[in-house]
């Protein structure tokens, strides 16, 4: 979950460092939709069954946003040193 998160997270990273989410909107829907599924496959029971997942707890949720926000803002800060 935590590297979906992350995955995610450098999607919307390493777009144009003047961009907004709402010039691309197909960037955003697609980041959307996947983390929707994402974060569906370990909340719904049903889905967590089919894929043979363990239950999901609150902290498992806090570490996949903390390390998803972890690794935009590192990717963010390496294009922005990058860039100059």
């Amino acid at each position: 979950l935590t590297l979906g998160a992350s995955q995610l997270a450098v999607a919307l990273a390493v777009r144009a460092p003047r961009q907004r989410l709402t010039q691309d909107p197909w960037l955003f829907l697609a980041v959307l939709g996947a983390a929707v599924l994402l974060f569906g496959a370990v909340a719904l029971a049903p889905l967590r069954e089919i894929l043979d997942l363990g239950a999901f707890a609150g902290e498992g949720l806090l570490v996949s946003v903390v390390g998803a926000l972890t690794s935009y803002v590192v990717v963010r800060v390496l294009l922005r040193r990058w860039m100059t």
